[in-house]
């Protein structure tokens, strides 16, 4: 989820671009709602991080320093 986040605000420039190549591009399928599309995004990655530390057994510190991290 993190790599299609970073990638597409990275390709979010380059969507004219895309288009005319003809391409289809994570920018080109959110491009008419970016936040909502990126905020999903993040909020996946933040949530697969909480539960990988619960699953591997991460304390309450370390979902504490998660969610100081994601705010």
């Amino acid at each position: 989820m993190w790599t299609t986040y970073y990638d597409s605000i990275y390709a979010m420039q380059d969507r004219e671009f895309d288009k005319k190549l003809g391409l289809n591009s994570t920018a080109i399928l959110i491009e008419n709602n970016p936040k909502l599309a990126l905020g999903a995004l993040a909020a996946g990655t933040v949530g697969m991080f909480a539960a990988g530390g619960a699953a591997a057994g991460f304390g309450m510190y370390y979902q504490y320093g998660l969610g100081v991290l994601a705010t």
